[in-house]
């Protein structure tokens, strides 16, 4: 059985994706776990059953703390001299589209600095 390459692999994308700050993440972890437990259930390793719920609660916890941080300050400098703190949309998901024209905005603006 190649199940546990697999689930190995999903569990390191999920990771690298986390490393990214990337939401979705989050939730591929979930998932992973989720395919953990079918795992150890059909291959009656029971001990993968603690370990996966173990690693859900970790998973859950850590995305409802990083819900609650802003995503990226940016300071900007204007022609008055005076700072502005710009703060990036936390959920991205909700409109993907603004948050790209956001994106490309503060990139434009960076190059003109």
């Amino acid at each position: 059985m190649y199940w546990s390459y697999v689930l190995a692999a999903i569990g390191v994308t999920g990771t690298f994706f986390v490393g990214r700050k990337v939401i979705w993440a989050w939730l591929v972890l979930l998932v992973n776990e989720c395919l953990w437990t079918v795992y150890a259930i059909t291959t009656e390793q029971y001990g993968f059953i603690l370990a996966a719920i173990a690693y859900g609660a970790v998973y859950i916890r850590s995305y409802i703390h990083w819900s609650k941080e802003p995503v990226n300050e940016i300071h900007l400098q204007g022609d008055n001299m005076t700072k502005k703190k710009v703060k990036l949309p936390l959920k991205w998901w909700k409109n993907p589209i603004k948050y790209l024209k956001f994106n490309r905005a503060m990139k434009k603006l960076k190059k003109a600095l």
